[in-house]
């Protein structure tokens, strides 16, 4: 009868779940796996031999700590906790696709403002030198002879901010947009 709780088949056990959270594509669901091997294979070093195997023990508790480490890590990156309450409404109405410390990365290289006159956000055949994105407004663009109007919620002048190419149209934003 299989005994659970034989050494050879705590290693076993270790191993498969190792072998299972390796097949998982969910970081998290992942390194709970291998936590759990990691305590397994805790165990089998305790009771393999006479003697607990401690340099494999310690070793193991080490990797498990930094496995936490990292877990804890993970979670903080997709926490909403995070997103700075200034632009929340941001997050949720634009953004919330985006893992949030990316989110509170990007906030934290511009300024929210909103625009007292209008403004030129960028001039067609000059340099782009500032990216924008729009939160409320409606933005005006010439390109080409043709005028049109695009609504909120997108970046402008981010193809050539990026490039480091020329601004292939002029874009306006009214007083008032954010």
């Amino acid at each position: 009868m299989f005994d659970f709780f034989e050494p050879g088949h705590l290693a076993w056990v270790a191993g498969g779940s190792y072998a299972v959270g390796y097949l998982v594509i969910n970081q998290v669901t992942l390194r709970i796996f291998v936590l759990f091997g990691t305590c397994f294979y805790i165990w089998y070093y305790s009771v393999v031999a006479d003697v607990p195997l401690w340099d494999a023990i310690l070793a193991s508790i080490i990797l498990g700590l930094a496995n936490v480490i990292g877990m804890m890590n993970l979670l903080l990156y997709k926490s909403r906790r995070y997103i700075p309450r200034a632009h929340r409404d941001i997050y949720d109405r634009h953004f919330q696709h985006m893992p949030p410390a990316d989110f509170r990365t990007m906030t934290k290289a511009g300024a929210r403002g909103t625009l007292e006159q209008d403004r030129v956000l960028t001039q067609e055949g000059a340099p782009v030198t500032q990216l924008y994105f729009v939160i409320e407004g409606k933005v005006t663009i010439e390109k080409l002879g043709e005028i049109f109007t695009v609504p909120e919620g997108m970046f402008v002048g981010e193809i050539a901010y990026l490039t480091g190419r020329a601004s292939s149209a002029t874009t306006y934003l009214p007083a008032g947009s954010e």
